[in-house]
């Protein structure tokens, strides 16, 4: 027999019942309790607005914190302040695409600011702090946690790219590690495929690994067995949006992995990113799904949620199977074509049993990734990224044209038998909408060397006052080459229309600036680094150009 442990209290932020599930991401024991039911669509709970003055930012917020039954729980008293206060607002998805409802969002080392979940489209609303950087923490049972940053700024709003959850790897490998293996031990991951290529995640346990995790009790146990659960991140579109922490900068989107057990997911803790803990860096190779070349230097890390960072490791490499000699796998490790000697793969730890296991698993010409594991994590290989040769900013002058043709009635009444008039204008009739219409020019200027892959417009409506209402309306974007070079005729104009409510429904009162963004996205190339989360010091290797996005945010490779 045992002790069993129950989710004692739903909104203590302290995983009562061990099982690595805080508050309402257990939706096994919390999912009933009344500050974890999830939270409406806000048009069917936001109260209407005082349309006979002016609103404030803080004023549209107000709801989502205050009442008997707010949509972000738990919020501690003077912990935000209305001069201060800013929205975080996003969606959290499948891998899929589909909503993800009842994630558990919260923001790391602040629990006086509470809680929220994710509704049933999977969008959330979270009032926060204004002019700081926070870490949010996306939770839900059954899915692996991400984190992601955010700066805000005071009574403003910013809105995060959708956040992806997924679930843990299915397949499960058992590894003997008591001590009565006398040979390595093999773990595969299932393959993966997409537009980048097909790649197998393989763990190598050598003879007399022992491995240990810690328990919520504070103190250390050994494992003598390991159910291996590998689940790779970055497969397909959506891949960058689901690793689990935000990424350094320069970074490109290259390969991510999670590696964990379910010994540890039944009674562990993870302690500084770390799992569980081997008495040895393990060996984890990946086939060169991105054609990398042989010898360059894999720079690797691994997430530590406790601090919200990235932790460099040693960097791995690419290496080559020449051959195959005697069942030994024949390895070119600097891109020379030439096989290492004994003495120089003994300096990489590799030995003539792992020699031997590659050689069983893998044909001549094979192409692969090998870096050096210590511990069960959540780990990114960091290749770095650079805009490509005549990438530029759009220039200022390639505004959207704004539609100032109002169209209006107006006329003056004179009241009798006073001096004063009433002054009639359609343009002020709730249902009038030219006011609130623009069109968007998408094209870029004629004449650039490297044209970018998308052209994104952001468009702000504010009261020019402070309070900033960016979370009032959608970004706009589209791939340029739908779009030829700017001016575009009119014809060609993307109309855009803003419906003068906000999310929640509400007709909003006074009048409002409008500010547009415009962003360039190129498509760059990998370029090599020594290690992880920055070049430093590296130089740049011709690599073969992969599309993908600028810096962190790659809808592709």
């Amino acid at each position: 027999s045992g002790t069993c442990f129950a989710e004692t209290a739903c909104d203590d932020r302290i995983d009562n019942d061990r099982d690595g599930l805080t508050d309402c991401a257990d939706t096994q024991d919390c999912g009933a309790f009344p500050l974890c039911v999830i939270p409406p669509n806000l048009p069917t709970i936001a109260p209407p607005i005082d349309r006979s003055s002016g609103t404030r930012f803080f004023d549209l917020l107000s709801f989502l914190t205050q009442g008997s039954a707010p949509v972000q729980r738990s919020v501690a008293p003077s912990a935000i302040s209305p001069e201060q206060a800013a929205l975080v607002q996003g969606a959290v998805r499948t891998a899929q695409g589909a909503a993800l409802s009842g994630v558990l969002v919260t923001v790391v080392e602040h629990p006086e600011l509470g809680s929220t979940l994710s509704r049933a489209d999977g969008g959330f609303d979270l009032v926060v702090p204004g002019g700081a950087e926070l870490v949010l923490s996306f939770e839900l049972s059954g899915y692996l946690r991400v984190e992601r940053a955010v700066h805000t700024g005071f009574r403003g709003a910013e809105t995060l790219d959708d956040v992806v959850l997924l679930t843990r790897a299915p397949s499960v490998t058992p590894l003997d590690l008591s001590g009565g293996s006398a040979g390595y031990q093999v773990a595969r991951a299932a393959v993966q495929a997409d537009q980048a290529g097909a790649r197998q995640a393989t763990l190598l346990i050598p003879p007399g690994v022992t491995a240990q995790t810690y328990l919520r009790s504070g103190v250390s146990a050994q494992l003598t067995q390991l159910s291996l659960r590998m689940t790779e991140y970055t497969v397909g579109a959506s891949g960058s949006a689901a690793v689990p922490g935000p990424l350094p900068g320069p970074s490109a989107y290259t390969y991510g992995v999670d590696l964990s057990a379910d010994e540890f997911l039944e009674g562990g803790v993870e302690v500084e990113g770390r799992r569980v803990v081997l008495s040895q860096p393990v060996p984890l190779y990946v086939e060169n799904f991105l054609a990398f070349p042989t010898g360059t230097a894999l720079p690797l890390g691994y997430y530590n949620a406790d601090a919200a960072k990235w932790v460099p490791e040693a960097s791995g490499v690419v290496i080559e199977v020449l051959s195959i000699d005697s069942g030994l796998a024949v390895i070119d490790a600097n891109g020379d074509g030439v096989a290492e000697s004994a003495l120089e793969l003994a300096v990489m730890g590799i030995d003539d049993q792992e020699r031997a296991v590659l050689g069983g698993l893998y044909l001549p010409g094979q192409s692969l990734w090998r870096v050096m594991l210590p511990y069960l994590s959540s780990w990114y290989v960091d290749l770095g990224s650079a805009l490509p040769a005549g990438a530029t900013s759009p220039p200022r002058n390639n505004l959207p044209v704004d539609a100032t043709f109002r169209q209006t009635v107006r006329q003056d009444i004179p009241i009798t038998g006073t001096a004063f008039f009433l002054h009639y204008s359609s343009d002020r009739v709730l249902g009038y909408a030219r006011g609130r219409h623009l069109d968007l020019d998408l094209g870029v200027p004629a004449g650039l060397s490297t044209k970018p892959h998308h052209v994104r417009l952001s468009v702000h409506p504010s009261t020019g006052g402070g309070d900033d209402f960016r979370w009032l309306v959608p970004t706009v974007s589209a791939p340029v080459s739908e779009f030829a070079d700017a001016p575009l005729p009119a014809s060609q104009l993307l109309g855009w229309d803003w419906s003068g409510s906000d999310l929640a429904g509400r007709a909003l009162q006074g009048a409002y600036n409008v500010e547009v963004t415009t962003s360039y996205e190129y498509s760059c190339d990998y370029r090599a680094a020594l290690s992880f989360a920055g070049y430093r010091g590296a130089g740049l290797l011709p690599f073969v150009a992969l599309t993908g996005s600028a810096g962190t945010a790659a809808a592709g490779r």
